[in-house]
């Protein structure tokens, strides 16, 4: 038996001390739903929580902060481009005021399998407008990158 299960049985056992101890004090013209609400109830959540960490159920996902990461740099903008054929996505980023094209031509590592970095291409939103030259602050969902044929 651990520190843990040590202190879920004194949070169990906290409870049935003062019930007994109210059960002596008590007269007559105490109610019962007092007992039962300060009492029994907490006891039970107690027990429930005790019984959940020996089987070792999550009961909650804690949530943890990196204090000591770098501050954000908010002057990159970071958006990514999808081949629907293939699903194969890359994310790109720079300035504000950089184009999709440059971005994608500037990105060293190039992920689309099916399109080369060097044959005609455009990149499009989401209802198929070419936004190749608009910057990066001009669309911020998921952009297609589509070869051209002609």
């Amino acid at each position: 038996m651990n520190s843990k299960h040590i202190i879920a049985l004194l949070f169990i056992l906290l409870p049935i001390a003062v019930f007994l101890f109210m059960m002596q004090t008590a007269s007559v013209h105490d109610s019962a739903s007092f007992v039962v609400v300060l009492v029994i109830w907490p006891m039970l959540v107690c027990l429930g929580l005790y019984f959940a960490s020996l089987h070792h159920t999550k009961i909650t996902t804690p949530v943890t902060w990196n204090l000591h990461s770098r501050p954000i740099d908010t002057s990159i903008v970071h958006r990514v481009i999808r081949d629907m054929a293939t699903k194969e996505e890359a994310v790109i980023d720079g300035d504000y005021a950089i184009s999709f094209r440059k971005a994608m031509q500037d990105e060293e590592i190039w992920v689309f399998s099916q399109i080369s970095r060097d044959s005609k291409w455009i990149i499009t939103d989401d209802r198929g407008n070419d936004i190749n030259n608009k910057p990066l602050n001009f669309f911020d969902g998921i952009a297609r990158i589509e070869v051209i044929d002609y």
